[in-house]
């Protein structure tokens, strides 16, 4: 196949998943809620800046004040830590992300871009930025547009592709495949198929490329070596701790909990759900239900109306994405949700669904974590200050994430974007409006 008849394949696939991805952006605007060509030239640049993480830095724009970075790690990631225990990429990428000052023709660029799979940046340097997501969701959204956004920080990054794969792994596959022929400089791939994608990182890796595994680990493969980099929290750890928040706030009442991921062999529970079993059975806890929701409304709605039919009475569900459709499938039988452990996906709209019930008889309890949807500018950053400064790049950068009863984080309920926003962006208020109204 000529490098013709290539473009003309991938241009071809781009036209065949966009309609999923516009349709994703519309059920943000009605409130729907959905869950997770160039070679690797150097930058035109050669400057490379101090930075406040103690990384040689490419980014010269604006500073950031120490107290501007504390409120920005404590957005991250729902916890007041210091940057020094923190890992180095994720300051400088925090740094970043909080000095930057979008305009609003960047803010529209940053909604363009996401929509239409990828876009020129502006920059006058040579590096090339390819997304591939598993599929086209509100959150996966929200992760491009925030790897976009990180991009434009940098005048060295001339333009970004994005590719999503619907959910289908043969797909994914296939566009894998397709970056590694297209060699972008910094390749970030979100992977829902756990150990089938490992033979193409180690593939893009031996290319040249700098791949990094964002918001999922490669089960079976090593950071460093068959890839550069994994960038996402300890599941374990952050599980662990939902799973004893939930023993430590039930007092009375069943010991039951319900365990729900989207597909069946993902990443997720592989990871999480022995953690959380562990805690759990140590209390005299049993696990009544588990089920895969494909992380879509139907499934969530599915796996609600399987809980209550069970004649199990459930007092905690532990899920990675978003409790809404859940909550309301038991507020609609008239029944008080359980509590809900939600480590990723709370949305805009679960603060208001929340704040509704109080005081009532259906009043529930939400305890939730950050999204990090942040995540793909971590790897943008590493990668640019890798080519342009010479900065190592950390094999894994595992960052911390905390369980947090929901009234604690209401400091970022904001009705001034759509309800199906999700929570902890680093976008500014009328970018997220660009990118789903």
């Amino acid at each position: 196949m000529n490098r013709a008849q290539y473009r003309h394949g991938l241009k071809q696939a781009r036209l065949r998943r966009r309609p999923m991805r516009a349709i994703a952006v519309a059920l943000i605007a009605a409130g729907g809620l959905l869950l997770a060509a160039c070679g690797s030239g150097s930058s035109t640049s050669s400057a490379a800046a101090s930075s406040t993480s103690g990384l040689k830095s490419a980014y010269t724009g604006p500073s950031i004040s120490s107290s501007a970075l504390a409120s920005m790690i404590f957005k991250a990631t729902y916890d007041h830590v210091s940057p020094s225990s923190l890992p180095a990429n994720l300051v400088e990428t925090l740094r970043v992300a909080g000095a930057e000052q979008l305009t609003s023709a960047q803010q529209t660029l940053i909604a363009s871009c996401v929509k239409n799979m990828g876009c020129s940046t502006g920059g006058t340097g040579s590096l090339t930025v390819g997304i591939l997501d598993p599929g086209p969701n509100v959150y996966l959204t929200l992760f491009d547009a925030e790897g976009v956004a990180q991009a434009l920080a940098y005048k060295q990054i001339k333009s970004v592709k994005i590719l999503d794969a619907n959910y289908d792994l043969g797909t994914f596959l296939t566009d894998f495949r397709s970056f590694i022929a297209l060699k972008p400089s910094i390749l970030i791939v979100n992977n829902s198929y756990g150990a089938s994608a490992l033979p193409l990182f180690k593939q893009a890796t031996a290319a040249g490329i700098l791949t990094f595994a964002v918001a999922q680990g490669v089960p079976g493969g090593t950071p460093g070596k068959d890839f550069t980099s994994v960038v996402y929290n300890d599941e374990c750890a952050l599980w662990t701790g939902a799973a004893q928040a939930a023993v430590d706030t039930t007092t009375s009442g069943s010991k039951v909990a319900a365990l729900l991921t989207g597909p069946a062999g993902g990443t997720y529970s592989s990871e999480s759900w022995p953690c959380i079993k562990k805690v759990l059975a140590a209390s005299g806890w049993t696990v009544g239900y588990t089920g895969y929701t494909s992380y879509t409304p139907q499934g969530e709605i599915t796996a609600a109306n399987a809980m209550l039919s069970s004649g199990k009475n459930i007092s905690a569900v532990f899920y990675e994405s978003g409790p809404d459709n859940i909550i309301k499938a038991y507020l609609s039988a008239g029944k008080t949700p359980p509590n809900f452990y939600s480590a990723g996906g709370v949305s805009q709209s679960t603060y208001a669904l929340w704040k509704k019930e109080q005081g009532t008889v259906h009043q529930f309890n939400v305890y939730v974590a950050s999204l990090q949807p942040w995540e793909y500018r971590v790897a943008v950053t590493a990668g640019v200050d890798k080519i342009v400064a010479g900065t190592p790049i950390q094999a894994e950068d595992i960052f911390p994430r905390v369980t947090l009863p929901i009234q604690q984080t209401l400091g970022f309920a904001d009705t001034s974007v759509p309800a199906s926003t999700a929570m902890t962006s680093l976008l500014p208020a009328t970018a997220l409006n660009s990118l789903f109204g």
